[in-house]
């Protein structure tokens, strides 16, 4: 009798996890024109399992939307972002003198005196701080702030963190938009080059054959050159698969300071100078992509 119980138990369990999964989802829909954006998917043969999951965001959903646009408006800064890194770093233990190396005391301060007043961070001992959410690293957060440029600044449909069911590549989709009828897939990383390895750009490029999006971009939020180590990654990376298919590898193209392009869509690009700049660059340049071809003759 009692396993049987055990059984429903876990059955029901299931069941409600399944219920609150699919609330989730419904959550992230409502409100934001992204019936585009999901048709493009549908076509595919993509169903989403997972997206906009919040379990991982420094700043609380429930926050009032006054606190989020100037959370929004300290992420456009870089060195607040790298202030946030070593703050999910440090975990329990992080103290203003940890928080320095890429700010002022005082600016370090004042970020944490916003920060408890948005309800992110708490001092739970004097000197002490740490995240009022079990936060894993800055990923999740900086891939809702670069969802929210999509939404925000750009008007474009866009979801983050998604995942699909019974697709063969693993892993999730940072970040899919709908920007004038192209599928945008952008890949987001927080670490700076040195910590990206060649697996991680491979895994990105079979995310890009199963989804076939228009377009591709990787982003590294780095101030830091990608030609040093990403460009030869990414060239390696694209010679072998050009290999396996018998045919001749894109090639690269510098658009300007430190964004490449790949063949004709696919991108790399860092935060030097801003994250909403260099993606604005990008964009211009698939339009005039897709006016060569619109306007080439047949």
């Amino acid at each position: 009798m009692d396993h049987d119980l055990k059984r429903e138990n876990r059955v029901l369990n299931d069941k409600v996890r399944a219920l609150l999964r699919e609330n989730r989802l419904l959550k992230g829909i409502k409100g934001h024109d992204v019936d585009s954006l999901m048709g493009m998917l549908y076509r595919r043969g993509m169903k989403i399992f997972r997206m906009n999951d919040s379990d991982d965001l420094l700043l609380a959903p429930s926050v009032p939307e006054s606190i989020r646009d100037e959370f929004i408006d300290r992420l456009h800064h870089y060195s607040f972002r790298l202030f946030l890194r070593d703050l999910i770093r440090y975990k329990n233990e992080a103290r203003v003198s940890d928080l320095v190396r890429y700010c002022s005391p005082e600016a370090a301060s004042e970020y944490l005196g916003f920060l408890i007043e948005a309800g992110a961070v708490e001092e739970f001992e004097p000197g002490r701080f740490r995240a009022m959410q079990p936060v894993r690293s800055f990923g999740g957060t900086l891939e809702w702030y670069v969802y929210r440029l999509f939404r925000d600044e750009f008007a474009v449909p866009a979801l983050y963190g998604v995942r699909f069911k019974g697709t063969e590549k693993s892993g999730d989709y940072d970040i899919l938009a709908d920007v004038e009828g192209m599928l945008l897939y952008m890949e987001v990383k927080s670490s700076p080059p040195r910590g990206i390895e060649a697996h991680q750009v491979s895994a990105f490029l079979d995310r890009v054959e199963e989804l076939i999006p228009h377009a591709a971009i990787f982003f590294d939020d780095t101030h830091l050159r990608m030609k040093d180590k990403l460009v030869p990654i990414f060239e390696e990376e694209l010679r072998l698969r050009a290999e396996r298919r018998g045919s001749d590898p894109p090639g690269t193209i510098r658009l300007m300071d430190e964004i490449f392009l790949f063949g004709r869509r696919l991108y790399l690009m860092n935060s030097k100078k801003s994250v909403a700049g260099n993606l604005r660059l990008c964009l211009r340049h698939l339009f005039k992509d897709r006016k060569r071809n619109v306007s080439a003759p047949a």
